[in-house]
C-alpha cells in the first residue's frame, strides 16, 4: 500500500484533494478521505478526525498518510481505538463470553446501530420513561441479555397487556412499591432487564395481594403482603380467598362487650390463607358466644357439620 505525500487542500464545494510534489491535485485520495470520515460519522466516531480550515488532522488523517485508505483497512485500525472500544464496548463483552463457550450472538457495527435504532423507536412510541433507551448503555445491556429487538417489541405489548388488565387497586399498590404511580414506569419495571424476572414476579405478586385486599376492604399491612405473596395463587386465588373474609366481616367487629380483639387482617387472613388454627378458634368462640347470647332470645344456636353457622367460607 502505498503511502500518502504532499499536501491535501481545499477545493470548491469544501472536498480535500492531495496536492502532488508537481501540483497535481490526487483526487482518488480525497474522496477515499471523504468516504472514511462519513463511515465515521455514521458510527458516532467523528472524533477521529479533524479540520481545521480545511486542513486535515486527527486519528483518521494519520491512518490516511500510514496507507490505510480502505473501509476494510479502517475497520481493522478502528477497533485499536479507545473511542471505538468505548462507543461499541459490547461487541468486544460478547465475543470474549462468545470465545469462552457461551451461547451468544457477537454482532457487528452495523448490528449494534440498527439494534440501537430498532429499539429506540419501540420504547420511544410506547411512552416508556426516557432512561431506558437514552444512553448506549442502556441500550447495549438489553444486547448483553441477549434480548433480540423484536423480543423488546413483544415484551412491550404484553407488559402493556398486563398494565391495562390491571385494577386500578392493584396499580395503585404497584405503585406504592415501586414509588412511581405512572403505567410508563409500571411497565418498564416489568420490562428492564436489569431487573430479574424472579423479584419481577414477586413485586408483581405483592401489588396483586396489597390491591386485592383493597378492593375487598380488608386491610392489611406491608408484613403480610409480602407474607401471602410467598403463597403459590393466582390473582383469581387471592380474590376468593379475600372475598371470604369480607363475607365474614361482622364476626371481625367487636361489640361493646367484646374485648378480644380480632381483625380481617390479622385472624381473616391467618384462617384463609395460612390455616392458622389458633385464629379459627378465636373466631368460633366468638360466634359461640354470640349464638349463646341469641339464644336466650330467639332459641336458636345452630351447628352443622362444617363448624359453627355463621363463620362462612370455613
Amino acid at each position: 500500500m502505498a503511502t500518502l505525500s504532499g499536501n491535501f487542500v481545499p477545493q470548491n464545494g469544501g472536498g480535500l484533494v492531495q496536492e502532488d510534489s508537481s501540483g497535481a491535485m490526487d483526487s482518488e485520495r480525497a474522496s477515499a478521505y471523504a468516504n472514511l470520515k462519513q463511515y465515521l460519522s455514521s458510527r458516532g466516531l467523528g472524533s477521529l478526525f479533524n479540520e481545521t480550515d480545511g486542513v486535515p488532522s486527527g486519528w483518521l488523517w494519520t491512518q490516511l498518510i500510514n496507507g490505510v485508505d480502505t473501509e476494510s483497512e479502517l475497520v481493522q485500525a478502528i477497533e485499536t481505538t479507545s473511542e471505538f472500544q468505548s462507543r461499541f464496548g459490547i461487541i468486544f463483552e460478547l465475543r470474549k463470553r462468545a470465545a469462552a463457550g457461551e451461547n451468544v450472538y457477537v454482532p457487528t457495527v452495523d448490528d449494534v446501530i440498527s439494534y440501537e435504532q430498532s429499539v429506540t423507536e419501540t420504547l420511544r412510541n410506547a411512552g416508556m420513561p426516557l432512561n431506558l433507551y437514552s444512553s448506549t448503555q442502556q441500550l447495549h445491556s438489553y444486547m448483553s441479555n441477549q434480548l433480540s429487538a423484536s423480543e423488546i417489541e413483544d415484551r412491550v405489548i404484553q407488559v402493556w397487556n398486563t398494565v391495562q388488565s390491571a385494577s386500578p387497586d392493584i396499580k395503585a399498590e404497584f405503585a406504592s412499591i415501586i414509588g412511581n404511580g405512572s403505567d410508563a414506569y409500571f411497565a418498564a419495571y416489568i420490562l428492564d432487564p436489569e431487573t430479574t424476572r424472579v423479584a419481577m414476579e414477586q413485586e408483581i405478586q405483592k401489588a396483586v395481594v396489597g390491591g386485592t385486599a383493597t378492593t375487598f376492604g380488608v386491610d392489611i399491612d406491608n408484613t403480610t403482603r409480602d407474607r401471602l405473596a410467598n403463597l403459590p395463587l393466582s390473582e383469581a386465588g387471592f380474590s376468593e380467598g379475600f372475598s371470604n373474609i369480607s363475607s365474614n366481616a361482622e364476626i371481625f367487629q367487636e361489640s361493646i362487650s367484646e374485648v378480644d380483639d380480632l381483625t380481617a387482617g390479622v385472624e381473616g387472613v391467618g384462617m384463609e390463607f395460612e390455616g392458622d388454627a389458633a385464629a379459627r378458634t378465636r373466631a368460633e368462640q366468638r360466634v359461640i358466644k354470640r349464638k349463646s347470647i341469641d339464644r336466650a332470645a330467639s332459641g336458636g344456636a345452630q351447628t352443622g357439620g362444617d363448624g359453627i353457622a355463621g363463620l362462612r367460607g370455613y
